[in-house]
């Protein structure tokens, strides 16, 4: 916080050591607890039950699958055949 010179910080997002020690607290508790690796597991989960309801022809035709750790999106299609 010393090295900006006077009026070159500025805005409510520059830099406040409070939130600077609650982001630092927020990553150690991520690391601390593995959560990339719990995002992991929960969005194969996730796709793997995706991919047996896209099987289902019950269900509403589903598309393409995506994921990202748990951030998964799935398509719903009109026609099961051309996944349009």
């Amino acid at each position: 916080m010393d090295s900006p010179e006077p009026g070159g910080l500025g805005g409510t997002y520059g830099g406040s050591p409070i939130g600077c020690a609650a982001a630092h607290a927020a990553l150690d508790v991520i690391e601390e607890e593995q959560l990339c690796n719990r995002s992991i597991q929960i969005g194969k989960r996730m796709v793997e039950r995706i991919q047996q309801m896209k099987l289902n022809t019950a269900c509403t035709p589903i598309g393409d699958v995506r994921d990202l750790g748990a951030m998964v999106a799935f398509e719903l299609v009109p026609d099961r055949d051309s996944n349009t």
